[in-house]
């Protein structure tokens, strides 16, 4: 038999408040939790080296600034010698440093007693790469993200090539076959040591491939590979999608650049993962998030090329006329 009090099941409201009491005495528990857990975000401390003061590093810097919760000391290395970079580091003796730009990344890599991080790096250093207390985020999209973009951009794109250098690229690589297989893409990868084979390479994939994918191997693509890069491309009718804007101009169709802003917030967050938990699982490079898009609608129009115009309204994408 159930007992009511003005219309309330007694065993009911007892069950209320019980269960608001147990609920006080939880938060009551946490509470401290979380209060140690902020007071250990805000005791962090990184000593940020840049490079130089160029745009796209200020832009990475703002967005790690905005994402870390701990203190940044910050070092401009064209304001000081590697002796003095060398006496902050010991003075400093800081939770992590963020290396921003390949000048500032040379200059700490033999560091080894304290987590470095680097950001704004095209082609690190085979040293850095190796080192156990380097990790970093690349100045690539990932494979996944960039074939995504390909099928709703370029929907008549079923086959990829892509040459890269083994000893350099072999890790983006391995990603993209991963995210190609997924996608069902054909991906034609070369490795080419030798930047003199290049063009020999090209021409094994040309009547095969719908499209070359250019990747940030900056061994392969120095001096005058670039342009011939383009070259072949233009006198094959095959588009080349590149990873940063400044090579439209010379006729790459399509560029999945990164944002420096969201770059440097990606830093933040894993500069904190890596302090508050040193034995968490890390890779040594990581892939920027977020793309930027760019197409040159000068070269989709002069080699015919299909474009889907329907399914790109949501991405941040550019029509370079």
């Amino acid at each position: 038999m159930y007992c009511y009090v003005n219309g309330f099941n007694q065993k009911k409201i007892r069950s209320y408040f019980m269960t608001k009491t147990f609920i006080h005495l939880l938060i009551l528990i946490m509470l401290p939790l979380y209060s140690v857990a902020d007071d250990a975000a805000s005791k962090m401390s990184v000593l940020a080296v840049q490079s130089l003061r160029v745009t796209p590093y200020e832009q990475a810097m703002d967005g790690f600034e905005k994402a870390f919760s701990g203190k940044i000391h910050k070092i401009l290395l064209e304001e000081n010698s590697e002796n003095h970079l060398q006496e902050d580091i010991k003075e400093k003796n800081p939770d992590l440093i963020l290396a921003m730009g390949l000048s500032a990344l040379t200059q700490v890599m033999t560091v080894r007693h304290i987590p470095v991080l680097y950001l704004m790096v095209l082609d690190p250093p085979a040293e850095a790469q190796k080192a156990r207390n380097i990790t970093g985020i690349s100045m690539s999209v990932s494979p996944d993200i960039q074939l995504e973009l390909v099928r709703k951009i370029l929907p008549g794109v079923k086959t990829i090539g892509m040459l890269y250098d083994p000893h350099k690229s072999d890790s983006f690589v391995k990603l993209a076959r991963e995210a190609a297989a997924k996608k069902n893409f054909l991906l034609l990868d070369r490795p080419t040591e030798n930047p003199k084979q290049m063009a020999e390479n090209f021409n094994s994939m040309k009547d095969r491939m719908d499209l070359y994918w250019m990747i940030p191997d900056t061994r392969l693509l120095a001096g005058e590979n670039m342009e011939l890069l383009h070259i072949l491309s233009l006198e094959n009718k095959v588009p080349i999608l590149t990873f940063s804007e400044k090579f439209m101009e010379m006729g790459s169709l399509m560029s999945i650049g990164i944002d420096p802003l969201d770059v440097g917030r990606q830093g933040g967050e894993l500069a904190e993962k890596i302090i508050l938990q040193p034995e968490s699982e890390r890779t040594g490079c990581g892939c920027a998030e977020k793309p930027v898009v760019t197409v040159n609608k000068k070269i989709l129009k002069k080699l015919g090329i299909p474009m889907n115009y329907e399914d790109t309204k949501d991405l941040d994408m550019t029509l370079k006329r």
